[in-house]
């Protein structure tokens, strides 16, 4: 059975749609973002909508608040203000010396313009193709860069409805077009 999943590309039947989880966690910080800054744009996914995909099984319990430049040290301070334990735009260095990753933590980080997002329960969450650009080149996923994020690639096009054209797209947005491009033909996308 074949399915249209795009304008000129289908996918076999049996690969699903990747639907993020939203948490009440989510649901609690998009309520208190909202309310406080109505006109900033924000995108929430947790660390664990990537577990399945891994080769190296790791505990990611952040939770990713992604927005505006502007709005990133406003979204920072009210979220600190609330309780949470929060960083903004974190490094390589400083999440491997001292952010535990299976802790609470929020990120909040800079949204790329014209992200591919979705909206998913009244919260805009990443699309799979989103993620799947954004491990490659975002410094708070380091630990997926190489061949981890070439694993993750493989296991997402078997498993779930990959659109490329919106992945290159995006690829293209951040520069890594050429190197994705390369992981696609190997994998045979």
């Amino acid at each position: 059975m074949i399915s249209r999943v795009a304008r000129g590309h289908y996918s076999i039947a049996g690969k699903k749609p990747f639907v993020p989880e939203v948490s009440k966690r989510m649901k609690q910080v998009n309520e208190i973002l909202r309310k406080a800054l109505p006109f900033a744009t924000f995108c929430l996914y947790q660390g664990a909508d990537l577990t399945p995909y891994l080769h190296n099984i790791a505990t990611n319990n952040v939770l990713y608040v992604e927005t505006e430049r502007d709005s990133c040290e406003a979204a920072f301070n009210l979220l600190k203000g609330q309780g949470f334990t929060v960083y903004v735009r974190p490094d390589k260095e400083l999440i491997y010396h001292y952010i535990d990753l299976a802790g609470d933590a929020i990120f909040v980080k800079a949204l790329s313009s014209e992200s591919p997002v979705s909206v998913r329960e009244g919260i805009t969450v990443p699309t799979l193709e989103k993620l799947l650009v954004d491990i490659r080149v975002d410094e708070d996923f380091y630990d997926l860069h190489g061949s981890e994020a070439f694993y993750v690639l493989r296991n997402a096009a078997e498993r779930n409805v990959i659109n490329v054209s919106k992945m290159m797209r995006y690829a293209r947005r951040r520069h890594i077009d050429t190197e994705l491009q390369k992981d696609l033909n190997e994998i045979g996308l």
